[in-house]
């Protein structure tokens, strides 16, 4: 059983806490091993599904693009880098399929900052919804 967690003061903070405890209750009284170790592998299905759902979904009724629209959107306002061409700098999206889980949650959170703070718009995280 893998989970996707992230340390934040010291104490490990699940991305769905509900579907970890439901493996410990069931390996209650039992040896177990926990092994912890920085996430270098791309992003997770589950983190994958949240983004599409939630963060680009809320996004999309709230403001009117289509889901496609809005991802562009976000991308090109929080995951972008400066390429020079000719002798003009310009701003180029990245592709989140490029993005590891830290990356993707960087960037989501960047998007959920922006939507509280900018448009007044709650997303909810992924242990809410």
């Amino acid at each position: 059983m893998k989970h996707i967690a992230k340390i934040i003061n010291n104490k490990i903070v699940y991305t769905y806490p509900s579907k970890i405890e439901k493996q410990i209750e069931k390996l209650n009284n039992t040896s177990v091993i926990v092994e912890i170790k920085k996430n270098n592998v791309k992003r997770s299905g589950a983190l994958n599904q949240y983004y599409w759902k939630v963060v680009v979904g809320i996004l999309t009724e709230e403001l009117g693009y289509s889901k496609e629209e809005m991802h562009e959107v976000l991308k090109s306002k929080f995951l972008y880098k400066k390429e020079l061409i000719g002798e003009e700098w310009i701003r180029v999206s990245i592709s989140t399929t490029k993005l590891t889980n830290k990356d993707f949650i960087e960037y989501i959170d960047k998007i959920k900052m922006f939507a509280s703070q900018e448009l007044s718009i709650y997303i909810p995280d992924p242990n809410e919804f």
